[in-house]
């Protein structure tokens, strides 16, 4: 296949070749190849259901591309955080757009099993005909579980530990492995949502339905977007750099995450390989200047209302200068020894032990 970014031979995508794409809960790692590689569920610091990033065998992926060779870049719909990966083959265009839906009256409710899907993709023919090939390789729990994998013509059903995942498509999938085909004009639809163990009804699921909530989102980043006041030069990567750090707010609470994910190494194949899925006061602190500079003053109270309930006034001294989304100052530190790490950057390690520093 022949991409703009393409996998080296140890099966990684560089870190350039990703868009992000969230619901202020968590959030997702889209490649330029269609491959989802990193996504934790229901939370940002919960256990990932995807992680090919951390290993490129083990970790766990969902991975939508044109059968056979392909050009392909990405671009996020004006002022949102809506990304479209774009393909082009020989025979036609696909856009394959990705997104976890956001509402206005869903985000105040903390991360959480329910029927809705908290990441849809929506596959669209623009010009031809484009076989397509869908992979869908879940590895729960950081590829601790070994996922059960119950398939029903347009669902899949994974059952791991006490969290289900469904997948709900529009086309027929027969297996975790699936091929369609679009022509021009037709559009594919698939969701992913989080359930209980023990829970296997299906939801209706429908291109339409996938298309409102492709509208909702749309509109709530718009809306959000007009808050923002700057006027000055650069005015459109300093918003696309204020939708990233909305998206990197966990909104029940106000907390601040320093980084989406864990074990990015900060030099490939070095040992300094953390978990940055939390709070740090004085990394919070510089979000929180880049908000009061470009008017985001709610953002900017949600935290300082976050802070007030950790009652930071009333401990010690010794001040942690990090919390977990919870609000709790004592995380644990742990090494994932069967995994790789992002191009053999070991350990993966999750939980972080600087609050001790």
């Amino acid at each position: 296949m022949t991409v703009a970014f393409g996998r080296g031979a140890d099966g990684y995508l560089p870190i350039a070749a990703y868009g992000i794409i969230g619901d202020c809960r968590s959030a997702a790692h889209v490649g330029v190849d269609g491959s989802i590689d990193w996504l934790c569920l229901p939370r940002f610091d919960d256990a990932s259901v995807f992680g090919r990033i951390l290993d490129a065998d083990k970790g766990g992926y969902w991975q939508i591309s044109p059968v056979g060779e392909y050009r392909s870049h990405q671009r996020y719909r004006d002022l949102t955080n809506i990304l479209d990966t774009v393909f082009t083959t020989d025979s036609g265009v696909v856009v394959v757009t990705d997104f976890m839906p956001v509402d206005e009256h869903d985000l105040r409710r903390r991360a959480r099993v329910h029927e809705e899907p908290r990441l849809i993709r929506l596959v669209e023919c623009v010009a031809g005909e484009v076989a397509m090939q869908q992979r869908f390789h879940p590895a729960p729990d950081f590829g601790r579980s070994e996922p059960q994998i119950a398939i029903h013509e347009r669902h899949l059903l994974v059952t791991a530990g006490a969290m289900n995942l469904s997948l709900s498509a529009s086309v027929v999938v027969p297996g975790v492995d699936a091929a369609f085909t679009l022509h021009t004009g037709e559009t594919a639809a698939f969701g992913l949502c989080v359930g209980r163990a023990g829970r296997s009804e299906y939801a209706r699921w429908s291109v339409e339905m996938a298309r409102g909530f492709l509208r909702t989102s749309q509109q709530y980043w718009w809306r959000w977007i007009q808050q923002v006041s700057y006027d000055g030069p650069y005015r459109q990567p300093v918003w696309r750099s204020a939708l990233v750090l909305k998206l990197l707010t966990y909104s029940p609470t106000g907390a601040i995450l320093a980084a989406p994910t864990t074990s990015l190494p900060e030099s490939i194949g070095g040992p300094r390989n953390w978990d940055y899925r939390f709070t740090w006061l004085r990394d919070a602190a510089f979000t929180l200047y880049a908000f009061f500079q470009l008017g985001l003053q709610s953002e900017a109270e949600g935290f300082f209302r976050w802070l007030t309930h950790r009652h930071l006034a009333e401990r010690s001294p010794q001040l942690p200068n990090l919390f977990d989304l919870g609000g709790r100052a004592h995380i644990d530190e742990i090494e994932l020894e069967h995994l790789d790490g992002y191009q053999g950057a070991r350990p993966v390690r999750i939980g972080n032990g600087a609050y001790q520093q």
